[in-house]
């Protein structure tokens, strides 16, 4: 918890993926969503720096996520590129892509609005106005105001009319009046003195402006459309839409982006809305080793997993950034925080008190007995969160319940239990109890490897880990020391570490023992790759579908290739059906005593899973998983053949199916390289 009705965690995933979620909700009594743009716009801060000088006493940011999109370099740097709305008063709008809305009752939308302003003129004609601080391009009419910064930074080919004795003329709904101090021609970069705006046009719709003079008095306003079902108070640019109702869908083509930044893996920041109306803020790190980012479809997957309705994309990249508490929580991939236009932030308002609790690490301790841990004094938070000086070095300690011993300076050793035992440790300090709560269980639900398959030559050298999960698949912690290890001689010799100096094969078994509980993981040695199909060959492969209702296609493609001249693709879609649906691309290889299947595969990002169908010397049909397709390049994946499956093996096909309703999509793969790993001989 970081305040009132606000929490963050952190996910990893395979991939490898690292995750960071805020989730909030808008409406709690303290709480609030604020877009923050940089002082003296066009201008960058970083995130830190932003969440900062928006916060005082009374009104503060708990957390920040980078916004806007935004230019970089120039005399407009930092030039926010869509819609931002703060305090009720426009700060840019153009383009009409998605952002995240919120309303002044609290509740946030996911909305594609549009511009509508307009300027009046003395004969009652209204000017149509295209964008309001961004920058002017052909044809455009752009309303400049005291929030742009000190001058319009435009060029001289163009007409701009200075409008001066203006209130507040950029609160959404509003009509404002001036007079018109000045129309120029051809001048351009005009200053933007106080209680003034500047409507500058440039090409044709320069003649728009034609014939007012100083003296001519105007009106203007600016609202968005379609018009919310509130009033709008807060709005932060973006785009693309990740999820509508539920549904996935990424429209990047419709915003204006291009395939490469949908389709390619990124850092990736987003904000969703749950049917609830809490609202999710993600940051993807990507562009390390530690991970990789994420597609736009990816990203849409991973908010609906998160329980969104829907969703929107917030720039990423470099500006992928998520600030609490006073430090950036993600690893942006620049290794540093870079400057942003604007920022997404997490208000509260809730008042400082006392140290009524202690934040301790760990939060909660899940174990075996044997295992050891040092619980350590954070740091005291008020009963809002808020962090309190405190002096920790007298720590007391206690326990409830049977669960183990600890030291005097935090060392806890989880106790013998014949079955589970739950309790806690009790931490004293200066008046102050902090808890953490203590399961030891007498032994695992479920003991998993990993690697649960390794494909490798004899001699390798293989690192198996073991993980404890209890009857709710949730982790346990163990003394990896209590870990007992055994290979059978195919596998190969293991140590007490799990390390294992792979044997001659073809097929080896390693069994970890824990508590009683035992886990296996396979071997398999493969000793000679055979090249399967390089589609250099016309008709050498079709394609087929299932149901009926979905269709696929497959044709020998030049680009991309990962090898030789020539791939197969093999295009689908599922967006006609929401039964379990299927794409195959037809093999039909025989692939004699093969071990694995490998293949190159150029992604589409949709997530849906990759599999191959493949038949033994008894007729028996075996599925193997390549994983889920949420990759947009060149990739090679493997699969283990079953061990029951006898050769020699025939290689039916590669396919990607898709079982869950709400994934209706359309895409398509390219193969390429498809090789068959054989085994050792005896």
């Amino acid at each position: 918890m970081i305040a009132p009705g606000a929490a963050y965690f952190m996910i990893q995933r395979d991939g490898p993926l690292r995750i960071h979620v805020i989730e909030l909700d808008p409406r709690e009594r303290y709480m609030a969503l604020a877009c923050a743009p940089v002082g003296g716009v066009p201008g960058r801060m970083r995130v830190s720096e932003i969440a900062t000088v928006n916060s005082n006493d009374s009104r503060y940011a708990v957390a920040a996520v980078n916004g806007d999109y935004f230019v970089i370099g120039g005399t407009t740097d930092g030039e926010l590129l869509g819609l931002n709305v703060t305090g009720g008063q426009l700060v840019s709008a153009g383009g009409g892509r998605s952002a995240l809305v919120i309303l002044e009752d609290g509740r946030a939308r996911v909305a594609r609005l549009a511009l509508d302003a307009w300027l009046e003129r003395p004969d009652g004609k209204h000017v149509s106005i295209s964008a309001v601080n961004q920058p002017r391009g052909r044809n455009d009419v752009v309303l400049y105001t005291p929030a742009f910064g000190a001058s319009t930074k435009t060029s001289a080919r163009g007409r701009e009319v200075v409008i001066s004795g203006v209130k507040d003329p950029v609160q959404l709904g509003q009509i404002c009046e001036g007079k018109v101090t000045a129309s120029t021609q051809a001048m351009g970069d005009l200053e933007l003195g106080p209680h003034q705006v500047i409507v500058s046009a440039s090409g044709d719709a320069a003649q728009r402006l034609a014939g007012l003079q100083a003296g001519d008095a105007v009106k203007l306003r600016a609202d968005l459309t379609p018009q919310p079902e509130g009033r709008v108070v807060e709005a932060i640019g973006g785009g693309p839409l990740l999820l509508r109702n539920g549904r996935v869908s990424v429209t990047w083509a419709e915003e204006s982006f291009t395939a490469r930044h949908s389709l390619s893996r990124h850092p990736r920041t987003a904000a969703g809305v749950k049917p609830d109306g809490r609202v999710v803020l993600v940051t993807v790190d990507g562009r390390q080793p530690s991970s990789v980012g994420m597609t736009l479809h990816g990203l849409a997957y991973l908010m609906a997993d998160l329980g969104c309705r829907d969703a929107v994309n917030l720039d990423g990249g470099g500006s992928t950034t998520m600030w609490v508490r006073g430090q950036v929580v993600n690893s942006p991939c620049e290794g540093r925080e870079r400057p942003v236009g604007n920022a997404l932030l997490v208000i509260s308002a809730a008042p400082h008190g006392p140290p009524t609790q202690l934040r301790l690490t760990p939060e909660s301790i899940s174990a075996l007995p044997g295992y050891q841990v040092t619980i350590k004094v954070e740091a005291a938070q008020d009963a809002y969160y808020n962090p309190v000086k405190l002096d920790t070095t007298g720590v007391g300690w206690a326990f409830e319940g049977p669960i183990g011993t600890i030291s005097a300076r935090g060392e806890f050793t989880a106790g013998e239990a014949a079955e589970t035992v739950e309790g806690a440790v009790k931490v004293y300090v200066a008046g102050v109890v902090g808890r953490v709560p203590v399961t030891v269980h007498a032994r695992p639900a479920e003991l998993k490897l990993t690697p649960q398959t390794v494909t490798t030559a004899p001699g390798a050298s293989v690192r198996f880990n073991v993980i404890a999960l209890d009857k709710e698949g949730d982790p346990i912690s163990f003394d990896p020391a209590l870990v007992k290890w055994e290979a059978d001689a195919s596998a190969g010799s293991i140590g007490d570490d799990g390390v294992l100096a792979v044997g001659p094969g073809p097929v080896g078994i390693v069994t970890a023992t824990l508590a009683g509980v035992q886990a296996s993981a396979r071997t398999v040695c493969a000793s000679t790759t055979v090249a399967v199909e390089g589609f250099e060959e016309a008709g050498t492969c079709t394609a087929s579908a299932f149901p009926r209702e979905v269709s696929a296609a497959s044709e020998r493609v030049a680009d991309p290739v990962q090898e030789g001249h020539y791939a197969a693709k093999l295009s689908y879609d599922f967006s006609t059906t929401t039964q379990s649906r299927a794409a195959y691309l037809e093999l039909k290889r025989d692939v004699g005593q093969a071990v694995a299947l490998r293949a190159w595969v150029y992604g589409d990002g949709l997530g849906h899973w990759l599999r191959a169908r493949i038949s033994d010397s008894r007729g028996r049909e075996f599925n193997l998983d390549f994983g889920r397709v949420d990759w947009s390049e060149w990739r090679e994946v493997t699969a283990s053949v079953p061990t029951e499956a006898q050769g020699p093996i025939r290689w039916e096909s590669i396919y990607i199916s898709e079982f869950r309703a709400d994934r209706q999509d359309s895409g398509a793969l390219v193969f390429d390289g498809l090789r068959a790993e054989v085994a050792a001989a005896k």
